[in-house]
Formats: C-alpha cells, structure tokens, sequence
C-alpha cells in the first residue's frame, strides 16, 4: 500500500465516522511536484472538503481541512438522535 492510499482511506474513515458522504478523490500535482489529493461531501448542505498530503512541509499536516474537522449538519440530526435512543 502507498503512502497515498493509506493517508486516503485514513482520510476517508475519518470523514465517515464525522458522518460526510464522500466524493471520490481528485488528484492534484502542484509545482513542487508534491502528491495532494482532495475529495468534497456530496450533501447539499455541507460541501465540506478533506486534502491529503503526501510531503507536507515541516510544520504542515497530511490530512486536513474541514471534513475531518466537524460534523456533517445534513446528518449530525441523525446520528446524535439514535445515540439518544441506545441510552434509554
């Protein structure tokens, strides 16, 4: 497995568990020649967006942005409903 698959489907596990539907993701080469690949919530609502980088800079991160962040709004109603319903 490459580093990019791995850094993906961690990306990808991330983003489900915080209850995004992803797009598959796109990849970008930039001047750097650096390996950096995006993907975007498929939800109306949130559009949210997740960026992974194989060669970060030294004070940068590989998986970032605001899909791994925070909680998607079209599905946060649904999850936060059936933890409710498993503790009574």
């Amino acid at each position: 497995m490459t580093r990019y698959s791995r850094l993906r489907l961690e990306a990808l596990e991330a983003c489900k568990w915080r209850g995004h539907r992803m797009s598959r993701f796109k990849k970008l080469y930039n001047t750097r020649s650096k390996v950096v690949g995006y993907a975007v919530c498929l939800d109306e609502e949130c559009y949210s967006q997740v960026t992974i980088d194989i060669h970060p800079l030294p004070n940068g991160i590989e998986i970032g942005g605001r899909a791994v962040a925070c909680n998607c709004p079209a599905r946060n109603e649904w999850r936060y409903k059936d933890e409710e319903d498993n503790l009574e």
